[in-house]
């Protein structure tokens, strides 16, 4: 997922920035020019979650007593279950580029099986400062972080309803790849136009979509206001990893 902003300035944290947590209805907008439109300083906070589980039935194990334990290790639930608050701000706005920093707070992980090995790691990356600089299309220049907290990479002209476009993806997993996204519809949230955005993968991606990826950005500010999807990925001889992300505006 790369950056993505509509026109519209970006929120500080004292505006009063719309929460995700309401029902959308149907927008009177028909058509938007979808280009990144921040401020130094503008902040905004998501909840993240995101589960995980694995399927470890195809893996081959070796004879003997190591096998065995591997077995039943692997016989078990192997899932992991983490959520945090993840924040974001521009740290610089120059030549027509955003510098966006991330940061985690309140990471809280649960661990079964072959995640338990994994666990540490995982809260460690989630805890580690990021940032990445894009265009207005919300394109990265190469510096800094894939990762966009669900943030996608808009097209060149303005787009109706039923529009699509090609991009980039970067979904962790190594689920990097071309991807298609389609502007579903203009709705409103707490009062908010947002634009709702649908994300396809193509058939040869190493993931496969096992619940339509989804962003609706609020048009007045450019951010998002929520993202959901799941996606599943062979991790191995014989293992199949599913994920699922979801991110709500706090």
């Amino acid at each position: 997922m790369l950056a993505i902003v509509l026109v519209g300035c970006g929120p500080k944290a004292e505006d009063g920035v719309t929460s995700s947590s309401s029902t959308p209805a149907k927008s009177a907008m028909t058509e938007a020019t979808l280009r990144i439109k921040a401020n130094k300083g503008d902040k905004f906070a998501l909840a993240a979650s995101m589960n995980m589980s694995a399927d470890m039935s195809g893996v081959q194990v070796p004879p003997g007593p190591e096998g065995e334990k591997m077995k039943a290790q692997f016989a078990g639930e192997q899932s992991m279950n983490a959520s945090a608050t993840t924040n974001i701000e521009v740290l610089d706005v120059k030549d027509g580029k955003f510098t966006l920093k991330s940061t985690t707070t309140d990471v809280k992980t649960e661990a079964k099986g072959v995640f338990l090995m994994q666990q540490k790691t995982i809260e460690e990356d989630m805890k580690k400062e990021k940032t990445r600089t894009v265009n207005d299309r919300g394109i990265p220049d190469g510096a800094g972080d894939k990762q966009s907290e669900g943030m996608i990479e808009f097209p060149e002209k303005a787009v109706k309803v039923g529009d699509t476009w090609e991009g980039d993806s970067s979904l962790g997993m190594g689920g990097e790849s071309k991807a298609t996204f389609k502007l579903e519809a203009f709705e409103t949230m707490g009062g908010k136009d947002v634009a709702r955005i649908s994300m396809t993968l193509p058939k040869d991606a190493k993931a496969t979509v096992t619940k339509p990826f989804m962003f609706w950005i609020e048009v007045a500010t450019g951010f998002p206001l929520k993202t959901e999807g799941a996606m599943t990925m062979e991790q191995g001889p014989g293992m199949k990893m599913t994920m699922e992300m979801n991110l709500n505006r706090k």
